[in-house]
């Protein structure tokens, strides 16, 4: 800022200097034509002020013609964020909104089609086909986290409860859905009877036990 100021001063002290010389050798030349003082000082004066005005005049002129010219040679590019990113209506925002909701529906939807047809793949050798949609109808509404209050529970053969709880296991830390002890309560509500003397808390601590032991073995996939 101070360099800057520093070089209008030289730039004006220079013309003012040029001036005071021109009007300096135009009053010389009218006392060399025999012209009184007091008129060589008036022409001294007048003729520096001239050349003051006519630099002014110069300057404003060429300063305008200088600025179209660098505007013509490099226009100015509109970096502002509106000219770079077209605006977003509230409309395109609830669209976006509602595409990402059904993305993600559509993913949780294919966890829980996969879960049911796990449930399918481990116990069709040991139900029947009707306590095998029920169990089928129940592995959904966990993952939906619905109410599992009225419930008929299911009786499994040949499974052992460890067996039961290593499908809760894989259910549980697949789906994501819920804490372990929501896992634990709906072992307990769907197979009563094979769980009957087995309290929530229980199950819950022995969910992961012997993984490689029994018929169903725990899922090691996330």
């Amino acid at each position: 800022m101070k360099s800057k100021y520093f070089e209008h001063i030289v730039v004006y002290l220079s013309v003012l200097v040029a001036c005071v010389l021109i009007g300096a050798f135009a009053r010389l030349i009218v006392i060399s034509l025999g012209t009184d003082t007091f008129t060589a000082n008036i022409v001294f004066w007048v003729s520096t002020a001239f050349c003051l005005i006519i630099y002014a005049v110069l300057a404003i002129l060429m300063e305008g013609l200088f600025d179209r010219m660098f505007r013509k040679l490099f226009p100015k590019k509109d970096t502002s964020l509106s000219a770079e990113i077209k605006p977003v209506s509230v409309e395109n925002l609830i669209e976006i909104k509602a595409e990402q909701e059904r993305i993600a529906e559509e993913k949780r939807r294919a966890k829980r089609d996969f879960a049911v047809q796990y449930t399918q793949k481990e116990f069709s050798p040991y139900l029947s086909s009707d306590d095998l949609t029920l169990l089928s109808r129940y592995v959904e509404m966990y993952a939906l986290q619905l109410s599992l209050s009225d419930i008929k529970p299911i009786r499994v053969k040949t499974l052992t409860s460890l067996d039961l709880f290593h499908f809760g296991w894989n259910i549980w830390k697949y789906l994501n859905v819920s804490k372990q002890d929501d896992i634990a309560l709906f072992l307990k509500k769907v197979f009563a009877h094979n769980l009957n003397e087995i309290e929530p808390e229980s199950i819950k601590s022995h969910l992961k036990d012997d993984p490689k032991k029994g018929r169903i073995l725990v899922w090691e996939r996330g």
